[in-house]
């Protein structure tokens, strides 16, 4: 399914991405786009989302502790991916190794970094443990993927220090859970209207022009708002 790369952009941007989405659905003539439970459902849950945030704003740590979130799903996909890639090595060994890394790392399924937050982090760390047993953490260096596991360690204690005030700021801790649980569903629920308007603008039976007019707009919007943090890491290399 075609979709929309959003899982680093920031929780305004996000936001806004789907206030774009609405603003074009809104100034459109398909009717049938309007009426679709897949439109309503961004709808509702962008009204969730912008609620979640209004919630979160009032923590001030908050920030530090998504922004931690982030790093240790990133590393945590990481390592994922690096073993997997490695069961298609043609090197026998390699393959063997990755494969049993692979099903220690993909133990939970494939979907650990969108548990909520302390789910996510008694999950991570079961599989930082078992990786980290000497046979293993043996075939994860074998495998060269030591440094993924470095850093997803490492990305882990940061994340579970910024937590450390859990049982004084229970509140906030709630507060960016949810905010955390809704961005994830805004994200799903944007994903699959713009899938629906792909498949639309090349199969529907009427309206066909008007899908993939719709389908262009919401891309451009998403350009538009992704485009800056294409600038920001030009910027960063240069």
């Amino acid at each position: 399914m075609e979709e929309l790369a959003m899982t680093k952009l920031g929780v305004a941007d996000v936001s806004a991405i789907a206030t774009g989405v609405i603003e074009v659905v809104d100034d459109s003539d398909v009717q049938e786009v309007k009426e679709t439970p897949l439109y309503s459902n961004i709808v509702s849950e962008q009204v969730v989302f912008k609620e979640s945030l209004a919630r979160l704003r009032k923590s001030d740590s908050t920030e530090a502790k998504v922004v931690a979130d982030k790093k240790r799903d990133g590393s945590f996909i990481g390592v994922r991916k690096y073993f997997d890639s490695l069961t298609y090595s043609p090197v026998e060994a390699v393959c063997e190794k990755a494969t049993k890394l692979y099903g220690i790392v993909n133990m939970y399924g494939s979907g650990v970094e969108s548990f909520p937050d302390s789910k996510e982090s008694e999950y991570l760390s079961i599989i930082i443990a078992k990786l980290m047993e000497p046979a293993n953490l043996q075939m994860v260096t074998e495998v060269g993927g030591k440094e993924y596991l470095e850093k997803l360690v490492k990305d882990e204690k940061e994340f579970m220090a910024n937590w450390g005030d859990q049982e004084a700021d229970k509140h906030a801790f709630r507060n960016s859970k949810s905010a955390t649980q809704s961005r994830r569903k805004l994200e799903s629920a944007i994903n699959v209207f713009y899938g629906y308007l792909v498949y639309s603008a090349s199969y529907a039976p009427a309206n066909r022009d008007k899908f993939a007019k719709l389908q262009s707009a919401i891309y451009s919007r998403y350009l538009s708002i992704k485009q800056k943090y294409n600038e920001t890491k030009t910027d960063e290399e240069s």
